[in-house]
């Protein structure tokens, strides 16, 4: 009979002491508690594995322990840090780092369509992980939300749950027994080879890419787009997923590099992380933000206007996209006459803390270390947030300003509120650009919303400001970002996710 812990008892290896301080969860191989070591009382989680057979015991003791040895040896910031391993009567202990957070399920999910900038920065996280562990011979194979955590401390991306060490468990347990061999992966997010029983590296790819489409098209794991290759009478027509017409907000560019990474056929798609993290860098190097943007005749906004700069990032771009490593060069060297408009913001803070407008209309969260201003309906605005080390007397200070119309004089489609918006910004700055986003990616609060960015001098202060919004009917809700050129990007990531985290309180 397999043994399972209570809290407060005490699991002992040799030297090192383990107090149970909660039960996690139950898998397919065992169970998962929160612990902490007895002398040093760090927080840690216990996989308890219990093999059916114990004839697994000499064998599988020793695959484990060396897929075990593989997770000592990594050292990396976005990996529970290895602490124990050991082997009592037949049952396997793993020790790992307790990662306090929150798990990816809580941002992807069904229903909420996350923005482009959103999946793009998610997925350059990932990537950037998996090319350490694949190049040390690891995969992970149990990629999904779940397995995904955001640490609290730092808001970073944290892989959690290795399904290697459990993989080896199962072939050893069940060949030893001439058993059908069982197999780690959730149905839901596997490719066709690993539910066949074999995993490559890009196998993880493809999890990669199904949480993606996810994040993107608000839709369910289990929602019918989705392949189930367990289900062996299903046939398949392509060889991709049909996911297109659920993200119509998305740029061709980043469905083309999803759908390569989620092709069914393991050869035809991408082979190395690093190449999907190359492609993403490019696409997002040809909407770097710009100065001055472009207007058709009769000054309305075009759909992708072009400036002297697009231009120059298209002439390096285009000639040089089947030579990956040469663009990175030709883009380094190119960068002198222009280095001041990229963009390249802070690490952002975490946003722990919610605010909620009452009665009730609407929340988001902020950093614990900002303060907020309730302003009482003045021109619409409802709150602003600032960070806690500027005074709100500031003329010059960097602030996140929420609106609220509630009495739109007729309820308009959001291109025709867009284009009121921008024809009254052009009227009161006719001499600033006026830059328009909505064409491409913005989300708010799970809607397709509008975007703007300008610039304004007032008083003494240059200001750039980040515009985005959504209309309800007749109720309109505006977010705006209003921050000094210094201060624009030290704030900016921090402010995304702000807006990331908006939700109106639908009636």
């Amino acid at each position: 009979m397999n043994k399972v812990f209570t809290t407060g008892e005490t699991i002992v290896n040799q030297d090192n002491q383990y107090q149970i301080q909660s039960y996690l969860g139950k898998g397919g191989f065992g169970y998962t508690y929160k612990a902490s070591t007895v002398k040093e009382n760090i927080p840690c989680v216990i996989k308890h594995f219990n093999p059916l057979q114990k004839d697994f015991k000499e064998t599988g003791l020793r695959l484990f322990n060396r897929e075990a040895q593989k997770l000592r040896q990594i050292e990396h910031p976005q990996i529970p840090r290895f602490i124990d391993f050991f082997e009592q009567e037949g049952e396997y202990y793993l020790i790992q780092e307790y990662i306090d957070g929150h798990d990816l399920s809580e941002e992807i999910k069904p229903g909420v369509r996350q923005n482009e900038t959103y999946v793009i920065r998610l997925l350059k996280d990932i990537l950037d992980i998996l090319i350490m562990i694949h190049k040390e011979g690891l995969i992970h194979r149990d990629l999904k939300p779940s397995n995904i955590r955001r640490r609290k401390v730092d808001n970073k991306i944290v892989l959690i749950d290795f399904g290697s060490v459990k993989q080896l468990i199962a072939e050893t347990e069940n060949d030893n027994n001439n058993q059908p061999i069982t197999y780690i992966h959730s149905y839901q997010y596997s490719p066709p080879e690993q539910i066949e029983g074999r995993a490559y590296s890009n196998s993880d790819i493809y999890s990669l890419g199904i949480i993606a489409i996810c994040a993107l098209t608000g839709e369910s794991y289990n929602s019918p787009i989705f392949p189930n290759f367990s289900n062996r009478n299903r046939l398949y027509t392509s060889d991709r997923i049909e996911w297109h017409n659920y993200a119509p907000h998305i740029r061709e560019e980043l469905k083309n590099i999803i759908d390569k990474m989620v092709a069914f056929d393991y050869l035809k798609r991408y082979q190395l992380a690093e190449d999907v993290l190359t492609d993403l860098k490019i696409i997002e190097l040809k909407s770097i933000p710009v100065t001055s943007w472009g207007w058709e005749k009769g000054g309305n906004p075009t759909d992708k206007p072009i400036t002297k700069v697009d231009k120059y990032w298209i002439n390096i771009i285009n000639p040089l996209q089947e030579n990956k490593i040469a663009i990175i060069g030709s883009i380094l060297i190119g960068m002198t006459g222009i280095i001041g408009l990229l963009h390249i913001a802070d690490t952002p803070e975490p946003i722990t803390q919610t605010y909620s407008l009452t009665p009730a209309q609407f929340t988001i969260k902020y950093p614990e270390k900002w303060n907020y201003q309730e302003i009482g309906n003045f021109d619409n605005d409802r709150v602003k947030f600032f960070p806690e080390n500027t005074k709100n007397s500031n003329q010059c200070l960097a602030k996140l300003v929420i609106s609220k119309n509630d009495n739109l004089e007729e309820i308009l489609s959001l291109s025709e509120y867009t284009k009121r918006i921008l024809k009254n910004l052009t009227e009161r700055y006719p001499n600033k650009p006026i830059k328009n986003e909505t064409t491409l990616t913005t989300i708010v609060s799970g809607k397709k919303g509008y975007k703007i960015t300008y610039s304004r001098q007032e008083n003494q202060c240059k200001f750039q400001i980040l515009q985005t919004g959504t209309i309800r009917n007749t109720q309109a809700y505006e977010l705006s970002y209003i921050a000094t050129s210094e201060d624009y990007n030290k704030y900016l990531r921090t402010i995304e996710s702000m807006i990331d985290s908006f939700k109106i309180i639908e009636e």
